[in-house]
């Protein structure tokens, strides 16, 4: 390798370096940040509490929405809105290191839509919102959305203790079935 392409790789990886050091530092700033907002909340969910699962129940389904959307802002109130607003109703105080969120969004009416259009990104800023889990990290939240065909448009959301899916993995061997 020549002594330029050499000093060039150096070069890079220091810059790598520091751009990832910066880049935790605004993920730290936006998460205090976030964190300071004052959520008011929102009429329009509702949110119960079995002992294992925790479940918000929203009478629509979430917009189809892209981050340079002029209304983020406003559907981000409404919808994070709702799920603070149901929890609060609620008066629960959990607290959980990681956690799976299943939701199922019903449409009342046969129109396309991908899985991944829906904007669940705003219900599971609601839930980092509530307190429920430090953040929505990888280290902290897995989700999957379904959908389904239904009388009325609803999204239902599951919030399960990501103990539980530990020990899934844990007590199956998945890889035996392939």
């Amino acid at each position: 390798m020549s002594v330029a392409l050499e000093t060039l790789m150096q070069d890079y990886e220091v810059i790598e370096t520091r751009r990832c050091q910066l880049m935790q530092q605004i993920l730290e700033l936006q998460k205090k940040e976030f964190q300071n907002r004052n959520i008011t909340g929102l009429p329009g969910a509702t949110c119960c509490w079995n002992g294992k699962v925790l479940k918000f129940t929203i009478y629509d389904k979430p917009p189809i929405l892209t981050r340079t959307d002029i209304a983020h802002e406003e559907l981000y109130a409404l919808w994070a809105g709702r799920i603070v607003q149901a929890y609060r109703e609620a008066r629960l105080n959990l607290r959980f290191n990681k956690v799976l969120v299943l939701f199922k969004i019903t449409t009342n009416d046969i129109s396309y839509w991908d899985v991944d259009n829906r904007a669940v990104s705003l219900i599971i800023n609601g839930i980092k919102a509530t307190g429920i889990i430090p953040d929505d990290r990888w280290q902290y939240l897995s989700a999957a959305v379904c959908g389904a065909k239904g009388p009325i448009n609803k999204t239902e959301v599951l919030v399960i203790d990501g103990r539980h899916m530990d020990d899934l993995w844990r007590t199956h061997n998945f890889d035996s079935l392939f």
